[in-house]
């Protein structure tokens, strides 16, 4: 079932559709379906508490249904990815202590796999001083990179 996302793209999402009722939360999406239950009723809602969100959305997100998702909010909150690889294999995690950052980049395959957009820094584990860009990880491989 498809959901407009509020200023933003139609969605696929599948395995459940949930026909939610907003309170103090808002409708970011709304089903755009023939199903006279769900059509126009909010599908993705945001509530603000505190100084932060939750976000919950009414059906399955498949990768196609992520990959709109985490652009739509990319463009939302003027944010982009610390690094990215087109491979679901590459695990990304930061950590920070306010003075310093690290990525800690693990290859998850038995595959060569490309990490691409990082910062410059130092490899902690091969003690390489790292330019930026891409990094080529071979299987298995884990890298820390500290900025």
């Amino acid at each position: 079932r498809n959901v407009r996302l509020k200023n933003g793209p139609l969605i696929s999402l599948s395995v459940f559709a949930d026909c939610l009722k907003v309170n103090s939360a808002e409708a970011i999406g709304t089903w755009d379906t023939e199903d006279s239950l769900l059509t126009r009723r909010p599908a993705i809602t945001r509530n603000k508490i505190g100084k932060g969100e939750v976000w919950y959305i009414g059906g399955y997100c498949m990768d196609e249904a992520i990959l709109n998702l985490i652009k739509y909010w990319e463009d939302i909150y003027d944010i982009a990815p610390l690094a990215w690889s087109d491979s679901s294999e590459i695990e990304i995690v930061s950590r920070s202590s306010g003075k310093q950052e690290w990525l800690i980049l693990l290859n998850h395959s038995s595959q060569r796999q490309v990490v691409e957009s990082l910062k410059a820094g130092t490899d902690l584990l091969s003690r390489k001083i790292f330019e930026g860009g891409k990094l080529e990880m071979e299987p298995f491989e884990v890298a820390i990179i500290q900025n």
